[in-house]
């Protein structure tokens, strides 16, 4: 069985929406969510916070390749 924990964030827009439709994405790969959490920007601190979270997924035909094209 592949299995990969995934970071995801976003700071634009609907933050939120973004990381739930995200998960949604992954479908029945999807294992656990961890919590969301706001973070401060980085590098170029004019910009909105982030919301982050990580997600644990498993595929047994996954590819390292195949997770960052999801």
């Amino acid at each position: 069985m592949t299995r990969a924990v995934l970071s995801i964030g976003s700071n634009l827009g609907d933050r939120l929406d973004h990381l739930r439709t995200a998960v949604a994405g992954l479908g029945d790969a999807v294992l656990v969510v961890s919590g969301v959490y706001e973070t401060p920007p980085w590098g170029d601190a004019d910009q909105p916070a982030y919301l982050n979270a990580a997600v644990m997924v498993a595929d047994p035909a996954a590819t390292p390749d195949d997770w960052l094209a999801r």
